[in-house]
């Protein structure tokens, strides 16, 4: 991992060939030292993520439950089951107090029954009774304070005197000072009711706070990668409640999957996609629409796009797909190498290069990936890449979100194909977390380039990314240049994944190494990558 300008940092070095071997192979194993940190890093924060999450799910689960019991107390005292109440009476005369008692206990566990059931509905199913619970609660409470003061009202005009001096004597009055624990309607709740719900109540407040407190004073660790055109570790800025949000869905494998969070990811994808096309008509919107939340937070260079002033922009999504100018998307790479002979990089990106498919399954959770689904199972596009590499470069929100052909001589395009899928979020933690963010919303494009032969090009959405635009000029049979714009990905981030033939690319060995961990390169658009091996490039 000697960094992309380590021939200045070698000159810095004394004169001589020795001297600048030893000073370049100290700033490899500096490098390699700083990959596994990071690694170590990253690992350590997604358990610190998981530990959090399943406290989090606890006080929600208690939370729940406590709502639940708090629910069959009142339905015990509201409403009495004729069946049990005739089961319990074929023993013999029961007490209106044991009537109730058993009928809360079956209401308990009925409705607890319910919970266990709903959550295979996921978080839709837990919404939905979460909602219902709580109406009922509250409608069930309001009825219990109507009843306990109308009842005191009916005590209170029903006590008759039956004799001058004797004491004030009244069925009302009777009632009224039972000592029953458990009552049913239209009485008040009786004190063992009373107390139940008060403590129930209190204790669902109190879970509610805790999960307040602990989300907003979990302190998320930072995500970290390698910058390769520098040579040092790199911070990626995630907003910390959008961390949090994706670590509580994300950090378990197949969590999000089982608790059915497919269709918010859906929401908030339309719900970005109708905020971002609005258009600004004033200053103050575009700053709060994306200078604030993304050209300070993110500190970006502006003045490599060909729009350098945010106030030439009109909505949020326009500038999310503004372009660079040509000066920065054709600066010399390596010049070291003809162009004809170079494999680059589709875009701003942060990529994992896997020499074998088998390899990348140990990031994505292998069990769960194939590229027969990833290509629609379409044997066209799935054969020349059996045995072959993939190249991963996952895009964020605050990076250049249009998307090159990765290599730089004419190809051609064999075959477009849409497929259609959800809309999982692409941050690392989602990727990993056997989702399927790889099945998301994708267009492919089959390319035949002379030198690296087939490349399989797969533009992905993900959440809050409803739309992957190809270029209008792309179509089947037709010739791209290199360097070629290829289309653009609206608000969010997005991946391009790129499968390439068996043994056709030598693949950079410092993004190679560092996927092998994994831990993540920073690249730049048109960034080399690779060589052909047609070109002299030999295989390690």
């Amino acid at each position: 991992n000697i960094p992309r300008n380590s021939v200045e940092r070698g000159m810095a070095c004394p004169k001589g060939a020795l001297l600048l071997l030893s000073c370049a192979l100290l700033i490899q194993i500096s490098s390699c030292n700083v990959i596994d940190d990071i690694q170590q890093h990253n690992t350590d924060r997604r358990n610190h993520g998981r530990v959090i999450s399943a406290v989090l799910y606890c006080l929600i689960v208690l939370g729940y439950t406590a709502m639940t019991i708090l629910l069959g107390f009142l339905l015990g005292w509201l409403w009495h089951n004729p069946l049990l109440n005739w089961l319990l009476q074929r023993n013999g005369p029961k007490s209106m107090d044991s009537l109730t008692k058993w009928n809360t206990v079956v209401w308990c566990i009925l409705l607890n029954l319910v919970n266990v059931i709903m959550t295979a509905g996921g978080m839709p199913g837990w919404m939905i009774l979460g909602f219902l619970w709580i109406t009922a609660c509250i409608c069930m409470g309001v009825v219990s304070c109507i009843v306990s003061k109308r009842h005191k009202a009916f005590v209170k005009t029903e006590v008759v005197p039956t004799s001058p001096g004797s004491p004030n004597t009244s069925l009302a009055a009777d009632l009224d000072s039972s000592n029953d624990t458990f009552r049913a309607h239209p009485l008040p709740l009786g004190k063992c009711q009373f107390w139940s719900t008060i403590a129930l109540g209190v204790v669902m407040v109190l879970l509610l706070i805790s999960v307040l407190v602990v989300f907003y004073v979990w302190k998320m660790p930072e995500y970290k990668l390698w910058d390769l055109e520098n040579g040092k570790e790199m911070v990626e800025i995630i907003p910390a409640n959008t961390g949090k949000a994706i670590m509580l869905m994300y950090s378990w494998e197949g969590l999000a999957g089982n608790l059915r969070a497919g269709i918010y990811a859906k929401i908030a994808t339309s719900y970005c996609g109708n905020a971002f096309r609005k258009e600004l008509k004033t200053d103050d919107e575009k700053k709060k629409a994306f200078v604030v939340p993304f050209i300070e937070a993110y500190d970006i260079d502006m003045s490599i796009f060909e729009f350098p002033n945010w106030q030439d922009y009109n909505s949020a999504n326009e500038w999310f797909i503004r372009k660079i100018t040509e000066q920065y998307i054709y600066r010399p790479i390596n010049p070291t190498v003809p162009s004809s002979c170079q494999v680059m990089s589709p875009a701003d990106s942060r990529m994992l290069i896997f020499p074998t498919l088998n390899a990348s399954k140990v990031w994505i959770k292998g069990s769960f990936f194939s590229i027969h689904d990833l290509l629609d199972n379409d044997d066209e596009l799935i054969e020349p890449f059996i045995g072959g590499t993939m190249v991963i470069a996952r895009l964020a929100p605050q990076d250049y979100h249009r998307f090159n052909s990765p290599v730089g001589t004419n190809s051609t395009i064999k075959k477009i194909k849409v497929v259609d899928g959800s809309y999982w979020s692409v941050n690392p933690d989602a990727v990993v977390s056997a989702n399927g963010a790889f099945y998301n919303l994708r267009k492919i494009l089959l390319l035949e380039n002379p030198e690296v032969g087939k490349v399989a090009y797969v533009a992905i959405g993900a959440t809050c990314v409803g739309s992957v635009i190809l270029n209008q000029n792309l179509e089947e049979g037709s010739t791209i240049g290199g360097y070629t714009e290829l289309g653009f990905m609206q608000f969010g981030g997005s991946t391009v994944l790129m499968l390439f033939e068996k043994g056709k690319v030598k693949f950079d060995a410092d993004i190679v190494a560092n996927s092998a961990k994994p831990v993540e390169s920073y690249v730049k658009v048109n960034a080399m990558i690779g060589q052909a091996v047609t070109c002299g490039a030999t295989l390690k």
